[in-house]
């Protein structure tokens, strides 16, 4: 049940429901620096562990991508405990294409949230970019996040972007 309470979430921060009604995050003026999500408490506090080595808010990733898609990159947001106690690294995915029925042009779209496991992200990942932060949307995925995790309803995804982007294409199209 958790999978799939995910991949809905995810398919809705694909197609942008609710990220309207999110106010602008505050600019990062270098990476790495962190993020004003305001009104959002900060990523670590004493009894969160520090962000990782390898993730840290405001970078932008190339990643093994699935095929097409190759200009796609992962923008870590926000770094910070699971609520199981690992690591989480909550990223925005710009460029992705998904095709969809009626849809003429399957051009790049942004997955504005996803959860994602600091092993299974790091297996994702090729190298660190020069490429700018993008991390409009983001803020209304996280905060559903939050509020799902608080319920104990969220989950991590622990499989590798590309297939979970494969797993949100399936579920957009019906191939559940």
């Amino acid at each position: 049940m958790r999978r799939f309470t995910a991949i809905i979430l995810a398919s809705a921060a694909l197609a942008g429901a609710g990220c309207d009604d999110a106010p602008p995050p505050a600019p990062i003026t270098e990476p790495g620096a962190g993020l004003a999500l305001d009104p959002l408490p900060p990523s670590a506090s004493a009894d969160a562990p520090a962000p990782t080595e390898a993730f840290v808010p405001g970078q932008v990733w190339r990643y093994r991508t699935r095929p097409g898609e190759e200009g796609s990159r992962v923008h870590v947001a926000r770094v910070e405990a699971g609520p199981d106690g690992g690591i989480v690294v909550h990223v925005k995915v710009t460029g992705v294409v998904v095709p969809r029925p009626g849809r003429p042009d399957p051009g790049p779209e942004d997955v504005y949230h996803l959860p994602m496991a600091e092993a299974a992200l790091r297996a994702s990942v090729l190298e660190l970019t020069a490429d700018p932060l993008d991390i409009d949307g983001f803020v209304a995925g996280y905060r559903s996040w939050t509020e799902r995790a608080d319920a104990g309803e969220a989950m991590v995804f622990d499989l590798t972007v590309a297939e979970v982007l494969q797993m949100i294409e399936a579920r957009m199209n019906g191939q559940e």
